[in-house]
C-alpha cells in the first residue's frame, strides 16, 4: 500500500501561469507540470547533490528516494524552481 505523504503547488515567480505540483510517497515523489520540465537535481540537507536528470523535457517524472529531507532544484520551461520535500 502506498501512502501519500503531502502534496505541495506552487505558482513560481518568473514563470507565467505555470503549476508545479510535488506529491511525496513513500519512497518515491512525482513532480508534475503544466509546462515542460527540463532537469531536476535533488539535494540532502547537507547540501549534496543526490540525484540529476536532465534533457527530460516531460510533464510529470517519478523519483525514487530513501526516507529523508531533501530540496529539489528543478528547471520548467527555461525556469528554476526551488522545493523542499519529505519522503516518509
Amino acid at each position: 500500500t502506498t501512502s501519500r505523504s503531502g502534496d505541495i503547488t506552487t505558482d513560481a515567480d518568473g514563470i507565467e501561469d505555470a503549476k508545479v505540483c510535488v506529491q511525496s510517497y513513500n519512497g518515491y515523489a512525482v513532480v508534475y507540470s503544466d509546462k515542460d520540465i527540463n532537469s531536476i537535481r535533488v539535494y540532502d540537507v547537507a547540501g549534496r547533490k543526490i540525484y540529476d536528470a536532465a534533457d527530460l523535457n516531460a510533464s510529470q517524472y517519478r523519483i525514487d528516494l530513501p526516507t529523508g529531507v531533501y530540496v529539489m532544484q528543478l528547471m520548467v520551461d527555461g525556469d528554476e524552481i526551488m522545493q523542499k520535500m519529505i519522503i516518509k
